[in-house]
């Protein structure tokens, strides 16, 4: 497979950093690879939240410790529930960026240990944003599941709300994520 050949500012930190999206896009279902081959595999700096039309974003889907139920966060543009999750900052790794995520807008705590595959990877479409001077683009969202620790305590600044609700809730975001949680969170 094409290595992404992209320069960053800061050196070979960010080569890691291409490096380990490669690794986890190869990890996931070849099935759905085709899809999404075309968008990063190009040459594109795809990190950066204002490269258009498409950036990859990582989400975490918190799960308690049972995996019964899961924390989502009530969305400030959209007005629905989702994982957390959001844009991969300079310096941090796709894990990482899902961990924080996490925690900045729920409050709980997850690790992610190296070699953790993501659950999903989703394509999905974000409309035009005029007030952030942001045309119509797309998010390649990489999402991962853990179980988390900590008090549920979500961030006015970050989101609307975050509650747990029960893990069958995870079907109606995206169905490959429940069957794959006893794999995974072992």
């Amino acid at each position: 497979m094409r290595q992404i050949d992209v320069c960053y500012s800061k050196g070979p930190q960010n080569v890691t950093l291409n490096q380990e999206i490669n690794r986890l896009v190869d990890r996931y279902d070849a099935r759905w690879l085709s899809f999404y081959s075309d968008f990063i595999r190009g040459p594109q700096d795809y990190i950066r939240r204002d490269v258009y039309p498409v950036h990859v974003t990582a989400s975490l889907f918190a799960l308690s410790d049972d995996l019964a139920q899961t924390a989502l966060i009530h969305h400030k543009a959209t007005g629905k529930w989702f994982q957390p999750g959001g844009h991969v900052d300079a310096g941090e790794t796709v894990r990482q960026a899902a961990c924080r995520e996490c925690a900045e807008e729920t409050g709980l705590v997850a690790a992610l240990p190296p070699e953790a595959a993501p659950v999903s990877i989703d394509l999905h479409r974000i409309p035009e944003n005029p007030k952030k001077g942001e045309p119509e683009h797309y998010h390649l969202d990489i999402r991962f599941a853990a179980r988390v620790s900590g008090t549920l305590s979500p961030d006015p600044d970050e989101v609307h709300d975050a509650r747990w609700f029960p893990a069958e809730v995870l079907d109606t975001i995206d169905e490959r994520v429940r069957p794959r949680l006893a794999a995974i969170c072992i």
